[in-house]
């Protein structure tokens, strides 16, 4: 059982399972809310709309580690690339958002003309018309570097509008390698009217892989990689 606070019923609320082996089942307060089986990404179930805000709710999940499908001795259940545990790992926890929050930020950094590509992904579960603005504020984790902050407008009346936006990173920049991992950290707001909807972080590298003839480059360098092979 798990108590749902009563603030939490304008919100979208999902149970988020991190890594699970292999099949998922679920239901909330003795419904089936559905079925998941990836291997690879988390099990992620929207909840709202079978929940009691303010009391407790029963939550039962079923997993199952059988074959699901035939993939042996190419993916994560064969014996040459681990074990065959059951269950789950990772987070297992309840998350509420607003009905306007920012879902997915995809950064692409472009060292050559010191930017980086951002495809900001909002949910807007209710498709009403969103009418704002996002903040985009990065720094060195370091402090020795303050990016000037961007604002851009967005209007979007879409369940899951994505914003494309180029952010100009300065004349001076760090870039991040093996001996000098530098690293920047991005906040994004969102703004819905006035008001702030939600507020994300994000840390990441300015860092350009490239090849020259038959070597790897990351940031005009070239370097040689050495790994072992273990069947995946």
């Amino acid at each position: 059982e798990v108590f749902v606070p009563l603030e939490w019923k304008d919100k979208e609320v999902k149970l988020f399972l991190e890594r699970v082996h292999w099949e998922s089942k679920l239901w909330v307060n003795g419904k089936y809310a559905g079925s998941d089986e990836s291997l690879s990404v988390p099990h992620v179930y929207p909840i709202e709309q079978l929940l009691k805000f303010g009391e407790k709710n029963n939550i039962r999940l079923r997993v199952n580690n059988e074959l699901i499908y035939d993939i042996q001795y190419s993916h994560a259940i064969s014996a040459e690339t681990q074990t065959n545990w059951n269950g789950i790992v990772g987070k297992i926890e309840l998350q509420a958002e607003n009905k306007v929050s920012i879902t997915d930020v995809q950064i692409f950094p472009d060292v050559t003309n010191k930017k980086i590509k951002l495809d900001i992904m909002i949910s807007n579960a209710d498709k009403a018309l969103l009418k704002g603005k996002l903040l985009l504020n990065a720094t060195t984790k370091d402090g020795s570097i303050k990016v000037a902050v961007k604002e851009v407008q967005i209007s979007s009346n879409d369940s899951l509008p994505t914003i494309s936006v180029d952010y100009p990173m300065g004349n001076i920049i760090k870039t991040w390698d093996e001996f000098s991992p530098d690293l920047y950290q991005l906040n994004v707001q969102l703004f819905n009217d006035a008001e702030v909807s939600d507020s994300k972080t994000y840390d990441f590298g300015m860092r350009e892989v490239g090849t020259k003839n038959t070597r790897f480059t990351l940031n005009g360098k070239e370097i040689f990689i050495r790994g072992t092979v273990n069947s995946a």
